[in-house]
Order: structure tokens, then sequence, then C-alpha cells
């Protein structure tokens, strides 16, 4: 078990520390401590996605919490989608930026071939 302090604690650093350490794994996947689940089987729907050999990174549709207000629950509703899609950079042109987004709140990397 790796304990970071609070201090030493920022996302991007932290995560990259866990890949890092977790290099020999074939799939990390990514939990924020805040994420509210849309089902039950959310881990193990997320993981599926890996059967198909061409996803490299996965995220699952996460729900705000009870009392989030309008400004809590907007992030969480514009970057989920209600049905799962496979971005490639064919669909640069359709989707801009937003080909490559990932939430990182719920979200697994594979191992890159």
């Amino acid at each position: 078990m790796q304990v970071i302090s609070k201090s030493d604690f920022n996302h991007g650093g932290t995560r990259q520390f866990g890949v890092n350490a977790l290099s020999a794994v074939d799939i990390i996947v990514f939990l924020t401590q805040d994420a509210l689940l849309a089902k039950p089987d959310a881990i193990e729907r997320l993981l599926a996605a890996f059967a198909d050999e061409r996803v490299g990174a996965a995220y699952g549709r996460q729900l705000p919490h009870r009392n989030a207000g309008p400004i809590a629950a907007t992030p969480v509703f514009s970057t989920t989608l209600p049905k799962a899609q496979l971005r490639s950079l064919e669909d640069r042109a359709r989707f801009g930026i937003k080909t490559v987004f990932i939430s990182n709140s719920f979200s697994a990397i594979g191992e890159t071939h």
C-alpha cells in the first residue's frame, strides 16, 4: 500500500505515479472518491469495452450527487453519454477536440500494442 500525503497529492501527478507503479498490468481503472456510478455493474461494463482490441481507453457514465446544484450537475451530464461510442482519429472532423475526450473520474486505460 502506498500512502500519498495531502500536500504531495495532485490529480495528474498522482495518477501518473499509479500508472508507473502498475506498469505490468493490462488495464488500469481510475475512480475518484466522489464518483457516483450509473449502474451497479459499471466497472464490469467499463472493462468489457476492452474486449474490442481497438479500444485503448474508456470511461463510464456517472451521475451527479442527489444534492448537486446546476453548476455541479452540468459537467457530469455534458461529459457522459447515455450510449457507448467508439471514436478514432477518423472521427476528428465530426467531434473536433472532443474526439479524444475522456472523463478521468471513472475511466480505464489499457495496454497499447
